[in-house]
């Protein structure tokens, strides 16, 4: 028999048959769009079709689909988790995870494992810090979170090397550099460590698209969005310089123009390290330079032509979308432009019922400020271009004067305490800003001086570091023996600052100062007279308020024992009075009340002759200032020897405008109609305290006074003397838009 015959012809085997093949039991080659077979009979093409309804196919069809919803379920679950699902996938060439290898290998032999003889492999699951690895960080960080160092390079400062990011002598990092200079000789730095080398020759990821976060970048229409951005130029940005307007301008233009290789490259060099708009890291690409956007779009809405509605509707959108942008993300930046964003979403908190986000903002960004040495300009090596150097001071100054404010508004301790380092530092001559710029950048530096007087302030009469409760703080120790016995500060100290106070309104330059006759001398373009006058009413009335904080404590002093009689803890009957200062510190001390009440009207005058035109600051401040002013008023009455001294008619009108601002702010703010209430409600409980005095005028009827302490039994009724110290104001604190007592971002 002939070989060939011998092997026979082996069927080839295909996946599925054609129907009429199958019913047939013929062989069908599987050919499309019809078999040989079918062909062969004559068969049309519609008669010769294939079907997957056999229960192998079917089963297997049904199994894929599962697989495949569960898929999708699990990217859906990652993604509303805010996990990056591209995180979860090999980034680098040729890399498995060990079920793809042992799958791999598997096929490769041929032989499947048995059940049982083999464990799975560990399955990782996905971390929400997973893209916060050092492999994928933003920048590879030298230094750990304990203030250790990787390795020995870079521990010798050159004149061509300079870290970015501050480290101070107490740290880790500065005993490691000291104890390597002190080596003698150096070790070769020829050749970097093991350990940093083999993170430098890791392979290298891949780098992440400008357009990766482009469903976060959400913009309102243009029109609207230069309207926004005008005003907050023109009534915000020079209150609060704290970063390159140039820059910012030349990023947002790019927001709606595509920018070539060349004008990119042009601005990159003209603007690095300049914050906010500049490239890397704070361009208009960046989560960085949005949500300072869309807080600049909230604070515009304060100012814009829109009805009360319109505007909380309008901020409740913009803080809503800048929200997204302040996280984890945006603090791994770790840049000049997050700095300058976290301040920006500060000044907007301010205006919101939310404090602890207000506070921590600016918290974070002074941190932030100090790590990246903000503090210690002085002390960079002098390669930086001026430009760089003027943003980078300018904006540490931002940070000391808000978070003074803000630790004055909520009286807690200060973030910032190196503060007066920069102001040491001459300004810089070689500027690329024009004369008018600097002429409205003058408000910035004298809003610091301002801020670092403050500063002494909180520091030496408040020092809300000390212990909370009034009792406490009483019996604490005191900078001398007088001061320890009541709690005051002693004279010469109240002499100190009243003097500061009084050299920095002589110095204030003469378009800013507010005893000027001639406030438009040496201004320069058409838009300075309105700045200006911002500018202007703005520092006169955080003057006036600082200088009222300054003497309040003896106003409160001298009014606390009138508001009613103290109460033996064993008898149950009213007590006598301290007896006055006697010396020359009493009347120093009826002296600094009537200087308190004396701010109070200014205050209240300043504020009521411009809260309703375009020069007036924020509403929110004109409502503090409005409520301490108010409640100064108020507390003066308590005490006779010092309302003798006083204008009885000028304190009442000043006290009928200040009823007048909160009422009208009352349409704009929910808690400026109840502050408007509570003072109302002082100020009648003070009247009848007035009217139940002897004709001495040096003591109050003890029942009429207990018989108006038991009428305040309900829990929103406020006793009198509990207004006065240590910290009255924290009763009109968070200011907020209608609607937003329901909003929570």
């Amino acid at each position: 028999m002939p070989p060939e015959l011998q092997e026979r012809q082996r069927r080839r085997k295909i996946a599925l048959a054609c129907e009429p093949c199958r019913e047939r039991k013929a062989r069908c080659d599987g050919g499309k769009p019809i078999c040989s077979t079918c062909r062969r009979r004559s068969l049309d093409l519609e008669q010769c079709v294939y079907k997957a309804g056999n229960a192998r196919t079917a089963c297997s069809d049904d199994y894929t689909k599962t697989l495949h919803e569960r898929i999708r379920k699990l990217e859906q679950a990652c993604i509303s988790h805010g996990i990056d699902i591209t995180t979860l996938e090999a980034t680098e060439p040729g890399r498995h995870s060990p079920l793809e290898k042992r799958s791999s290998s598997a096929h490769e032999s041929g032989s499947v494992d048995a059940p049982g003889m083999m464990e799975p492999p560990p399955v990782q699951l996905p971390s929400p810090y997973s893209c916060m690895s050092m492999e994928h960080s933003v920048e590879p960080r030298r230094v750990t979170a304990m203030g250790t160092i990787f390795a020995e390079d870079h521990l010798e400062d050159t004149p061509d090397h300079v870290e970015d990011d501050f480290y101070g002598s107490s740290s880790a990092v500065s005993f490691l550099k000291e104890a390597y200079s002190a080596m003698n000789p150096p070790p070769s730095r020829a050749e970097p460590s093991s350990l940093f080398r083999n993170h430098q020759q890791a392979l290298p990821v891949p780098e992440r698209s400008p357009f990766a976060d482009f469903d976060k970048f959400l913009l309102p229409p243009r029109p609207f969005a230069d309207h926004l951005i005008q005003i907050y130029f023109s009534r915000v940005h020079y209150l609060y310089p704290v970063f390159h307007r140039p820059a910012f301008e030349h990023a947002y233009q790019t927001l709606w123009r595509p920018a070539t290789a060349a004008d990119a490259d042009a601005a990159a060099n003209r603007f690095r390290g300049v914050g906010l708009g500049s490239s890397p890291g704070a361009d208009a690409r960046t989560i960085v330079f949005h949500g300072a956007l869309n807080s600049m779009f909230a604070l515009a809405c304060n100012y814009a032509d829109l009805t009360p509605a319109e505007k909380a509707r309008g901020i409740e959108v913009f803080l809503l979308r800048s929200r997204q942008y302040f996280g984890i993300d945006l603090l791994d930046q770790n840049n000049l432009g997050v700095v300058q964003t976290l301040l920006l979403c500060g000044l907007v908190m301010q205006g919101t019922p939310f404090p602890d986000r207000c506070w921590n903002a600016v918290g974070i960004a002074c941190r932030i400020a100090q790590g990246l040495g903000l503090h210690m300009e002085a002390a960079r090596q002098p390669g930086n271009a001026t430009l760089e150097k003027e943003i980078r001071r300018r904006t540490w100054q931002g940070c000391v004067i808000v978070d003074t404010l803000v630790s004055m508004t909520y009286g807690r301790p200060t973030v910032a305490a190196c503060l007066a380092v920069n102001d040491l530092l001459p300004r810089p001559q070689s500027m690329s800003e024009t004369d008018a710029e600097k002429v409205r950048l003058q408000f910035n530096s004298q809003s610091f001086k301002l801020s670092l007087v403050l500063e002494d302030i909180l520091c030496k009469i408040y020092q809300p570091w000390r212990n909370r409760h009034q009792n406490e703080r009483l019996r604490s120790s005191g900078a001398a023996a007088a001061a320890a016995a009541d709690g005051m500060p002693s004279l010469d100290t109240i002499v100190e600052l009243d003097t500061q106070l009084d050299e920095f309104e002589r110095a204030v330059p003469r378009f800013l100062s507010w005893q000027s006759a001639s406030p438009s001398e040496g201004l320069l373009a058409p838009e300075d007279p309105k700045t200006i006058a911002i500018q202007k009413h703005v520092l006169q009335a955080r003057f006036l308020y600082v200088r009222l904080i300054l003497h309040r404590p003896f106003l409160t002093k001298l009014s606390a024992a009138f508001a009613k009689p103290r109460q033996e803890p064993e008898l149950g009957e009213p007590a006598p009075r301290h007896s006055p200062d006697k010396g020359l510190r009493a009347p120093f001390t009826t002296e600094c009340a009537r200087v308190c009440v004396d701010a109070a009207s200014q205050l209240i005058t300043l504020v009521n002759g411009s809260y309703q035109t375009d020069t007036s600051g924020a509403w929110w401040w004109n409502s503090l200032y409005a409520c301490a002013a108010g409640l100064v008023l108020i507390v003066c009455r308590m005490y006779p020897p010092l309302w003798a001294r006083l204008d009885h008619a000028a304190v009442a009108a000043s006290w009928e405008h200040c009823q007048e601002i909160l009422k009208s702010i009352a349409n704009v703010s929910v808690s400026a109609r109840k502050s408007l209430d509570l003072l109302r409600k002082i100020d009648r409980a003070v009247t009848q305290l007035q009217t139940a005095r002897e004709p001495s005028g040096e003591q109050i009827d003890p029942s009429l006074c207990a018989d108006v302490t038991r009428s305040w039994s309900s829990l929103e009724d406020i006793d009198v003397s509990l207004l006065l110290d240590p910290d009255p104001m924290s009763l009109f604190r968070g200011w907020e838009m209608p609607g937003f007592e329901s909003f929570n971002p």
